[in-house]
Order: C-alpha cells, then structure tokens, then sequence
C-alpha cells in the first residue's frame, strides 16, 4: 500500500459548482470583476451583430433602389468594425482588461490562481474538454487577420 503525499490535495468536480465554491475570495472578487466587463462586453456584440442582422433582412428593394442605401450600408460597417473591435478586445488585446485567455490562466495559476487548489485539476481538464487552446488561437488569428 502506498502512502499518499503530503503535498497532494484531494480533488473535487468543478460541474454544478458555483463562482463562490470554486474560488478563493480573493480570486472571486477579482473574477467578479472581470466576468462584469466580458458580460459588458459580449452585450455589445450581441447588440452590434443584431443591428446588422435586422438591417441585413429589411426588405429594402421595396423602396429604394441600391444606390439610396449609402447610409444604411456605413451603418452595417461601422457596426461589423465595432464587433471586431469587441472581439479583438476579449480575445487578443492585452493591453487594459484580461483577454479570455489571460482569465483562464489566472484562475489556473498555481501561485496567483483564483481557484481553489482541490478544484485546479478539474478545470483544467474542463478547459482541455471544450478545446480552449485551440478555439482560442483560430479566433485570435482570424481577428487579427480580419483587421
């Protein structure tokens, strides 16, 4: 029989936790926080991306022609600019806030983590289920590219 180590913390799910199981209080308050401004951010997306879709359905052949639509055109592009601005914003400007992937590597840290040590691995394997890495990259590239 062996002997667990010392330094080993039992491990518990993430699944059904809330924020405040999960994480330190220090860590939950700067999440809060964070999560405040994603939440900010991620509204005016959704409100840039809807302006554009309703735009983009209204049956305008039925009163103008094409060459009537120049300002309705600059408001679908300064609208798609102000979701790529969003977008960069959470994925790929570190300068300011935290990227997504900068709070994920925040909450993961094993000296500045937010979360709480017997829930790390957890998350991490959470994290490898759902593809972060790697979703996070295409979107970051396709920004990036998109600008």
């Amino acid at each position: 029989m062996t002997n667990p180590s010392v330094d080993t913390v039992p491990q518990k799910d993430i699944w059904g936790k809330s924020e405040e199981e999960v994480l330190t209080p220090i860590g939950l308050e700067e999440y809060s926080r964070v999560m405040d401004s994603f939440h900010e951010a991620l509204y005016r997306l959704r409100t840039s991306l809807f302006i554009v879709d309703q735009i983009e359905k209204f049956p305008f052949d039925l009163f103008t022609t094409t060459d009537d639509r120049v300002f309705l055109s600059h408001v679908v592009t300064v609208f798609m600019d102000d979701a790529l601005i969003t977008i960069h914003k959470l994925v790929v400007d570190e300068e300011g806030s935290y990227t997504i992937q900068q709070l994920k590597n925040k909450i993961i840290s094993k000296t500045t983590g937010f979360i709480k040590e017997e829930h790390r691995e957890s998350f991490a394997n959470r994290v490898n289920t759902i593809y972060f890495e790697g979703k996070t990259k295409l979107i970051g590239s396709v920004i990036q590219f998109s600008r």
